[in-house]
């Protein structure tokens, strides 16, 4: 009998779940609902990524902008920094969106795992 290590859900990977056990959700990501033992992959929550990239990116350019604004900048600097300043906000929008769409996916996998493991030990 193979004994497998207690799963304990921190508090973002069980607000990940919960969402995505929402009726609806899977839906809304225009994927079938797998079975919480199947493993998801990185197309099943494309949906997710591209909804974050797009709240980040224009929360980023928002502050940045604010920044911009409060620092004194004129339209002369503001145009000659903006290439770097766009660049830097996809940069770090798309981090970001990778790093919460993994959480949604990593989440569901190790659920996934941790139930497959307690019906091999049943």
């Amino acid at each position: 009998m193979k004994r497998g290590k207690q799963w304990i859900p921190s508090s973002m990977e069980e607000t990940c779940l919960r969402q995505l056990d929402r009726p609806g959700s899977w839906s809304w990501l225009r994927s079938e609902q797998p079975e919480q033992t199947d493993a998801i992959t990185w197309r099943s929550v494309r949906r997710i990524f591209w909804f974050n990239f797009g709240l980040f990116i224009t929360a980023i350019a928002l502050v940045l902008t604010l920044l911009a604004h409060g620092s004194g900048y004129t339209s002369d600097d503001f145009k000659e920094d903006l290439l770097s300043g766009l660049f830097l906000t996809f940069l770090i929008a798309f981090g970001m969106a990778v790093f919460a769409t993994n959480l949604y996916r990593r989440a569901w996998n190790r659920r996934a795992r941790f139930l497959r493991q307690q019906d091999d030990i049943d």
